[in-house]
Formats: structure tokens, sequence, C-alpha cells
């Protein structure tokens, strides 16, 4: 939709302000333990990642507070369940 395009622009003109507006944007540490682990969910082993992606993945982690191996496992299971529940979006 249009705020997801929005958003998209930023992130990609302006990548390193839209990193650092992740704080503000997720301001309780529920928020940001839950973010953290559905983009984590996304991207998979670390050992497959190449290593500008990794560093960024680390520098969320960073601004967040989320260090490596701090795993919400009820995150990551209702990030699959609603994965699995969203129906496909016709272009």
């Amino acid at each position: 939709t249009d705020l997801i395009h929005q958003q998209s622009i930023i992130v990609e003109f302006e990548p390193e302000q839209a990193l650092h507006s992740l704080p503000r944007l997720l301001p309780l540490p529920e928020q940001r333990r839950e973010a953290i682990e559905i983009v984590r969910y996304i991207v998979g082993d670390r050992a497959e990642m190449e290593p500008h992606s990794l560093r960024l993945l680390e520098s969320m982690e960073q601004l967040l507070g989320q260090e490596e191996g701090e795993a919400d496992q009820p995150a990551i299971k209702r990030a699959r369940k609603t994965a699995r529940s969203k129906p496909e979006e016709s272009a």
C-alpha cells in the first residue's frame, strides 16, 4: 500500500536515518524484542548471510538492545503463525 511504498523509499534513499529511527518507532522493550525476532526469522541462518546483511542485522540488534541469542520463542512462533495465516496479495 502507500505507507509501505513510502517507507520503502525512505529506506532506499536514507538507510542510516531509517535504521536510527527504529528506537523511536519501537519504544517498548517487548516491541523491540518482537521486531528483531521477526527479522531474525526472515533472514534465517547467520552463517548463510552476506557480510553486509550480517552487519545490518547486528546494527539493528545493537540499536534495539537485542543481542544475538536473546531469542524470544513465542515471538518467533507468532511470526510463523502470522506468516502462514496471511492470504497472498495480488499485484
